[in-house]
């Protein structure tokens, strides 16, 4: 007799090559043992991971559903498909997102358990669609799995949108071009480079389920199993072509704006407990780097990371700092060296700093009394040479949960304690208020204004929230450069500097906008509204935890695109169909096999 196991494998592979059977008879077998569903899990769990940085080889998330949508199909034992599908997800999550532990333990176990739900849910569904449908799987896969990216990308604090499977085949490395598939992202965002990679995986499921057998004798009338394939190869081959003519008009020259990049270095522990000597000696860095960089490269705008400035730029804070009853008291001379600064370099500072209101005494655990505001704001500066400050500022309007604020609990002291001591990487309350305005600053460059949106921190990872802020109601564009202001400095040296670069890529490509990016820890540089990314800041082959600074001409493109007019709506319309389609499914008996 054969091992149970082996009997199982060589089950699996009969359920695979049973094409040429009738669907009937190749329904029968079934995936059974929990060691046959554990490698299938195991498969999508690879494949998947493989598929996003590090090692990135995009080319296997084409396939990557495959394992899973055979084991939703095949399963003939519902308990047993749904635990191990959890557990698969949850350690998916775990091992994905484990750059998440180092600001908050609690919070990154909590999410993982709740992403980890999404592959239950996905099998539920395309069994359902699998049961009661005639969906080919090249539609019901990527309909399902897009389906579900929307919803996780939307709703719980805010959604959590990172490793969509469309994002693997953004570039995250200098060395990679600006990629002809995802080009399409400009038509439906980068929901539409997902659903062309999961039709992939159907493609590759109806190949090996569904009949090769013609229904007739002429040529024209193609076998089940032919037509997903004739319909992968057309939407591919369409894509391919569409990236390559929207790479080839990329403008390369015309109207510019010459941007620097500051990369500072600064350990978090320098910016959650700073000392009067690491705050000094990482202020004067910075100036020594913007002075380096604008002396040696005359840019019209310079940018510095996100809360790059120990002290708050706004009226009220300066005010405080006059008399603060605390070591902030002369914190106002940061100020002042920045706006001396923008008129001795002649050029446009946008600096990351707080916005602070109304201040209070709270006690710590220790019985410590600290002085707080009560009134946050995570914000960006522009300072004019020869002005001094704008009169407009950009304060942060999507904020991270757990790391700017704590969700749910709010209004709740006892059980906002208890997250701030489980889940939080601060022990008093650090909450941020949000910020309601998308802020447009204007940079006057040879006679021109060029307008300019700065998204901080994740918010570049944000779809819905980088749309409005480059497109106004119309579809018409509002702003030419978007500056990205980023602290990941949390997560130094860890590969979550590559996945949050993909993310900014999608959203340069959705609207045809330039990107600057500085970033305290790296990976800071630029991306051109094709994608492309180019002029990182670099030490000795390093990109993370080094300081530097980096200079690019920015070419503006004045391309209009469909996404940047019509938004997230066709993806909605997908979405209810699929899940109309799900309803009256259940609705009606099922059909007869």
């Amino acid at each position: 007799m054969m091992p149970s196991h082996r009997v199982e494998f060589a089950r699996m592979l009969l359920t695979m090559s049973a094409a040429s059977n009738s669907y009937k008879t190749r329904r029968g077998l079934g995936v059974r043992s929990v060691w046959a569903h554990g490698v299938l899990v195991l498969g999508t769990f690879l494949l998947l991971a493989m598929s996003f940085p590090n090692p990135g080889w995009s080319i296997l998330a084409h396939g990557a559903l495959v394992p899973l949508t055979l084991l939703a199909i095949r399963s003939t034992r519902k308990r047993t498909l749904l635990w191990t599908t959890y557990l698969g997800g949850i350690l998916w999550w775990l091992l994905m997102i484990h750059w998440l532990s180092r600001v908050t333990f609690g919070g990154y176990v909590t999410l993982c358990f709740y992403l980890g739900l999404y592959w239950p849910m996905y099998v539920i569904l395309l069994r359902i669609m699998d049961q009661r449908t005639r969906w080919p799987k090249v539609i019901a896969v990527p309909a399902v799995w897009l389906s579900l990216e929307f919803i996780r990308a939307h709703v719980f604090a805010g959604g959590f949108g990172w490793f969509a499977i469309g994002h693997t085949q953004a570039p995250f490395h200098p060395s990679q071009g600006p990629g002809q598939l995802v080009q399409i992202a400009d038509l439906l965002g980068h929901w539409g480079v997902s659903f062309l990679v999961a039709m992939g995986s159907g493609m590759i499921v109806d190949m090996l389920l569904r009949p090769w057998n013609k229904s007739s004798r002429k040529w024209y009338r193609l076998s089940p199993a032919m037509r997903s394939v004739a319909l992968w190869m057309l939407a591919i081959i369409s894509s391919l072509f569409y990236g390559a003519w929207r790479i080839r008009t990329t403008p390369v020259d015309g109207p510019s704006v010459k941007v620097a990049v500051v990369q500072t270095n600064v350990p978090q522990s320098n910016k959650q407990a700073p000392t009067p000597g690491t705050m000094l000696a990482d202020w004067t860095r910075a100036i020594e780097l913007t002075t380096e960089a604008a002396k040696a490269s005359k840019p019209d705008v310079v940018i510095w990371p996100e809360t790059m400035s120990p002290s708050a730029f706004n009226a009220q804070a300066l005010e405080y700092y006059l008399n603060a009853p605390t070591a902030e008291k002369g914190y106002e001379v940061f100020y002042h060296q920045t706006q001396a600064l923008a008129t001795e370099l002649n050029a446009h500072l946008f600096i990351g700093a707080h916005a602070k209101f109304d201040w209070e005494i709270i006690s710590g655990d220790d019985d410590r009394q600290f002085v707080i505001s009560t009134r946050r704001y995570n914000s960006v500066y522009h300072f004019l040479p020869q002005v001094g400050q704008s009169v407009v500022r950009y304060d942060k309007i999507h904020l991270v949960p757990f790391g700017e604020y704590i969700p749910w609990v709010s209004s709740v002291p006892w059980l906002k304690n208890q997250f701030m001591q489980h889940f939080s990487p601060y022990k008093i309350d650090y909450s941020l208020s949000r910020g309601t305005q998308m802020t447009v600053f204007n940079v006057p460059v040879n006679g021109q204004q060029i307008r300019i949106a700065s998204p901080i921190c994740f918010e570049d990872t944000i779809s819905r929230l980088v749309g409005p802020m480059v497109y106004d109601g119309t579809g018409h564009k509002r702003v030419d450069v978007l500056i990205n202001l980023t602290n990941d400095g949390w997560y130094a040296g860890s590969v979550e500097a590559y996945q949050h670069v993909q993310n900014a890529v999608l959203r340069c490509i959705e609207n045809r906008v330039p990107m600057a990016r500085s970033v305290n820890t790296g990976i800071s540089g630029f991306i051109d509204s094709a994608g492309a990314l180019t002029h990182w800041v670099e030490r000795d082959g390093a990109f993370q935890n080094v300081d530097g600074w980096s200079t690019k001409e920015m070419i503006l493109d004045d391309r209009q695109t469909v996404f940047g007019k019509w938004g997230r709506w066709p993806v909605v319309v997908l979405m209810i169909l699929t899940g109309l389609r799900i309803v009256f499914s259940l609705l009606v008996p099922r059909k007869v096999l």
